[in-house]
């Protein structure tokens, strides 16, 4: 690893890391995978911390997580975040939906930021900018679990319950 070179790291479904200058932004992060049984239960679903961990120290010796980034708050997308987010001093930023779906008393709200699209931003040496981004439908042209969140969501919680809210590209 070359401090100052770009490395991108693909952890499967859409999540990334980007790491260039020491500095990691991570991309819609998913590490736990649910069962089917387990997507499609009423019950809650508690993500394993050990798990995120182990894919954690693949990333570059010396990176710093500056930011999390989420295209959109279906659990496939935003589900190891809030762990994330209690274990760095990363920003987080996404759709307001994507902010209730974060909300945990031990992260520190200054740290989580509504974002929208076409408005620029700035984390570390990053320059990011989101666009309007279109969810294709699960099955037979629904989507699951559309919509927004109004309010805090109460983890663990069942997976039903991540609403989608705002659609981003980077």
């Amino acid at each position: 690893f070359n401090g100052h070179a770009l490395t991108i790291q693909w952890f499967g479904t859409t999540c990334l890391a980007i790491t260039y200058k020491k500095q990691t932004i991570l991309l819609d992060p998913f590490f736990n995978r649910p069962s089917l049984l387990q997507i499609l239960s009423p019950f809650s679903y508690q993500p394993n911390p050990q798990v995120v961990d182990q894919w954690l120290i693949t990333l570059p010796e010396e990176s710093k997580l500056e930011a999390i980034l989420t295209s959109h708050s279906h659990y496939d997308h935003i589900l190891d975040a809030p762990y994330l987010l209690e274990k760095t001093q990363a920003h987080f930023y996404g759709s307001e939906t994507a902010i209730h779906i974060i909300h945990s008393p031990q992260i520190n709200s200054e740290r989580l930021h509504r974002i929208d699209y076409k408005k620029k931003f700035t984390r570390g040496d990053f320059k990011i900018t989101p666009f309007a981004g279109e969810h294709p439908p699960h099955i037979f042209n629904y989507i699951w679990a559309n919509g927004k969140r109004d309010k805090p969501l109460k983890k663990p919680a069942p997976l039903y319950q991540y609403k989608m809210g705002k659609v981003y590209n980077f």
